[in-house]
């Protein structure tokens, strides 16, 4: 299996000499956040930040959600004084981001394909060592998180996953969160860190089954067990789309 990829900030942007930005230029004193900061800050509004070019000047809210989904450049967070999230500047895709983009959008390709395929049957034993095999579990929706424990974007979503469980609670869904790692280290991981989806430890062959190579994926599967929603990444959209695919599938 490939050297599994964690895949942030895949929501990218692109500019073009034709963008009518307004003259407002990139404020001085924000700090820029890296990975390790943005952890534990749960869902940030990219809707309701400040949005810069590469040049730092100011975009509007439509123009910049335009340019989020074309996938030609990347975004870093800026903070104030306070450690508030408060506004993301573009900038060139390094090469590495080039290549996990190249990989990333071949993935989107396979995983789009799959809409609407029965999903390939597996069993496996969770942390209690129950037995869970997929196809008994027709007649609910069923929810898939692919993940490991060093994967920092897994991570940051959780928050919103956790909320997403507590929403569908007594309601016919399954989530299901299939992990790379050993029990040990989702035990120990589990100790600092809460994860409220049902845990499978070592699954690493599901995640080929299912042509995984970028973490997190997320898979929802209608009470047919067909696939309704595939996809990798995590972006300020992911959890709201399976939130909104789970609600639809269950009648609204």
């Amino acid at each position: 299996m490939k050297t599994p990829i964690a895949i942030a900030s895949l929501v990218v942007l692109f500019m073009t000499s034709g963008l009518h930005a307004q003259t407002k230029t990139f404020p001085e004193g924000l700090k820029k956040l890296e990975t390790k900061d943005l952890m534990g800050m749960g869902k940030i509004d990219i809707d309701n930040l400040d949005a810069y070019d590469i040049n730092g000047n100011l975009l509007k809210r439509k123009e910049a959600q335009k340019l989020r989904s074309s996938m030609k450049f990347g975004f870093d967070y800026y903070a104030d004084d306070s450690g508030k999230v408060a506004a993301y500047r573009l900038r060139e895709l390094t090469e590495r981001e080039k290549n996990m983009m190249k990989m990333f959008q071949e993935a989107q390709a396979r995983m789009a394909a799959m809409i609407g395929t029965e999903a390939k049957d597996f069993e496996a034993l969770d942390m209690d060592g129950n037995n869970v095999k997929l196809s008994e579990l027709k007649g609910k929706v069923v929810a898939i998180n692919f993940w490991f424990v060093g994967c920092k974007p897994c991570i940051m979503e959780m928050p919103e996953l956790n909320e997403m469980v507590e929403k569908y609670h007594g309601k016919e869904v399954e989530f299901i969160a299939l992990a790379l790692d050993k029990k040990e280290s989702i035990a120990k991981f589990s100790e600092k860190t809460r994860f409220d989806y049902d845990l499978f430890p070592g699954t690493k062959e599901i995640a080929t089954l299912y042509e995984v190579s970028g973490y997190p994926t997320h898979c929802v599967l209608d009470q047919e067990g067909k696939i309704q929603l595939f996809k990798s990444g995590y972006g300020p959209t992911t959890v709201q789309e399976i939130d909104e695919k789970i609600a639809d599938l269950l009648g609204g």
